[in-house]
């Protein structure tokens, strides 16, 4: 396998997670489910041929039951004295390899890929590119295009060529003899890849004395893709900046535990452990401005309770992180700067 896949996967991942439409997984899932009705005799053409065990209903069966998931994520979001934001929240895990044999089972990673946003690569030892899920695989690339997004997204790649230390996240639906799993076995590569050094990320000199402040530290300059990258798994980073955009790829993007924006790495909490393995929590820091909370003060709408997240633990059910909280983070740091 190509380390050029992963490279791939992860723009996509990055395409994905930059795009807040709202409802928009649902509409490629519903448009997806469409597209199979269309081709349904293909389909049932390829299913009779290889005696699939798995029918066209069925497909679409594991469309629909995704496709109207909304779940808000689970964590806390809390604005201290000192005027900063700290937000506890539920992201995607990043690349994941999955190892499935069933049809069925092949393609409801790929929707959870959509629903997720993560990236979602399906390693089969029963791989056939004249397959039934390689015909889906081909539909749900097409429509991801149309919505315009990466279809690298999503991908079917043969599990002998698999190079699985090279994802964030592993997990096993059943062993290398097909044999399916009562649970799915879960390897988490990035967290035993963790970095415990911490970064910062000194983007616009104006803020070199902060930055200086952060002891056992590396400090770090150039280009923000390449930061992102150089850091890799790491358990906190800070970026300098003046500029609301690269803040908000920074914390998106890097995977650290603790991700903050011109705040010190004083404050680095242990992160929470999610029991959906699609998942992954990570602590956020911000500033907030000074004008901005006395508004929210004098309109009577704390901003802790504005993106306040639902703390029910229902995480085990695939999750829908809540809009309000990221739309908040993008207003904060566009107000900041």
């Amino acid at each position: 396998m190509k380390k050029e896949i992963i490279d791939n996967m992860k723009k996509a991942y990055t395409t994905c997670n930059l795009r807040d439409d709202g409802n928009l997984s649902v509409q490629i899932l519903e448009y997806i489910a469409s597209r199979i009705e269309i081709n349904r005799n293909e389909i049932e053409k390829i299913i009779s041929i290889y005696q699939v065990n798995a029918s066209v209903d069925e497909i679409l069966k594991v469309m629909n039951d995704r496709a109207n998931i909304n779940r808000e994520s689970t964590g806390k979001t809390i604005i201290t004295e000192q005027g900063f934001m700290f937000a506890q929240v539920l992201v995607p895990v990043g690349t994941i390899v999955v190892r499935a044999y069933e049809p069925l089972e092949i393609i409801k990673y790929w929707v959870y890929a959509i629903e997720t946003k993560n990236a979602i690569a399906v390693a089969s030892d029963n791989y056939n590119d004249m397959s039934v899920e390689a015909l889906i695989c081909i539909i749900m690339k097409e429509a991801l295009k149309k919505f315009s997004l990466d279809e690298n997204q999503i991908m079917y790649i043969k599990e002998s060529e698999c190079q699985y230390e090279l994802f964030d996240k592993v997990i096993y639906t059943c062993n290398k003899d097909g044999k399916i799993y009562d649970k799915p076995e879960v390897e988490d590569i990035a967290k035993l890849s963790i970095d415990e050094k911490m970064y910062v990320y000194l983007e616009n000199d104006d803020f070199k004395l902060e930055a200086e402040q952060n002891q056992n530290a590396q400090i770090l300059k150039g280009n923000i893709d390449e930061i992102i990258e150089k850091i890799g798994y790491a358990r906190a980073a800070t970026i300098y900046t003046k500029d609301s955009k690269s803040a908000y790829k920074f914390i998106n993007f890097v995977n650290a535990d603790n991700v903050f924006v011109n705040t010190n790495l004083k404050n680095v909490f242990e992160i929470i452990n999610s029991d959906n393995e699609l998942y992954k929590y990570k602590n956020i820091i911000i500033p907030v401005p000074k004008e901005m909370i006395k508004r929210e003060q004098e309109s009577d709408k704390s901003i802790a309770n504005a993106v306040e997240i639902n703390t029910q633990h229902e995480e085990k059910q695939l999750v829908k992180y809540k809009q309000g909280l990221w739309e908040k983070i993008r207003n904060i740091l566009k107000e900041l700067f």
